[in-house]
């Protein structure tokens, strides 16, 4: 189910998760003439759903896909029945509800009847994983600075889901759970960038662009595979 929230500069609505948390969605931008697929961004504990910022919708949207960001449990509008910051050990594992929930709401009632790629970082790379594994609505995932758990390392995928990995050599633990997942994916379109010194999650976008200056972005590397991921649009000619 889902009901209308809060009105703003765009469009959001509420999806039921579990335990009495309503999880909000909002619609970052949609191409004009429609979508062709949509990503759906779960930002990790620590951020709300702008943590992965208006340069990768643009970059999204150029290439024909609508993208929907999600406030994870106890954070930005999702903050009821309680705040992140006081929830028991291991609630975190529930995201995953809440993910599916909101793949539901994308696959029923979202801005494209395309397939639904989920961006996920650090530490709800796990619980976006689960609920992916069983949805053949997902067509791929991305993750960055992806943290896993041991048993969702083991998890077997009922079919070859397209991965897309990107990691820093600072942070270790996302390392180690990136090329620990990567190198269990069989779908040719799964790819695996390394990058060093911007830190880890999307606060790498910020230090790629403050650093990096000239070159592609984070954000435009991540849009180009998910536009290949889908495969080319026909309404394009030559394509």
């Amino acid at each position: 189910m889902s009901a209308p929230a809060a009105q703003g500069r765009r469009p959001t609505v509420q999806v039921e998760g579990a335990g009495g948390w309503r999880v909000t969605l909002e619609t970052m931008g949609v191409p004009e003439g429609g979508a062709r697929a949509t990503v759906l961004t779960v930002p990790a504990s620590k951020h709300e759903r702008d943590a992965w910022g208006p340069m990768l919708t643009a970059a999204l949207v150029e290439r024909g896909v609508a993208v929907v960001s999600m406030d994870v449990r106890g954070r930005g509008d999702s903050r009821e029945p309680r705040s992140m910051t006081s929830l028991p050990p291991g609630q975190l594992r529930g995201v995953h509800v809440d993910v599916a929930a909101a793949i539901e709401h994308l696959a029923t009632a979202g801005p494209s009847a395309g397939p639904v790629i989920v961006m996920c970082e650090q530490d709800t790379a796990d619980p976006a994983l689960r609920a992916v594994q069983g949805d053949r609505r997902v067509t791929g995932v991305v993750m960055v600075s992806p943290k896993f758990a041991p048993s969702t390392l083991r998890t077997v995928f009922d079919r070859p889901v397209a991965m897309c990995v990107l990691a820093s050599k600072e942070d270790r633990a996302g390392l180690e759970s990136a090329c620990a997942m990567y190198g269990r994916s069989t779908h040719a379109a799964s790819r695996f960038r390394l990058v060093g010194d911007v830190g880890s999650g999307t606060t790498m976008f910020a230090a790629w662009q403050y650093l990096r200056t000239g070159e592609r972005t984070l954000e435009q590397w991540l849009a180009a595979w998910v536009a290949a991921a889908i495969g080319p649009d026909p309404s394009k000619k030559g394509s």
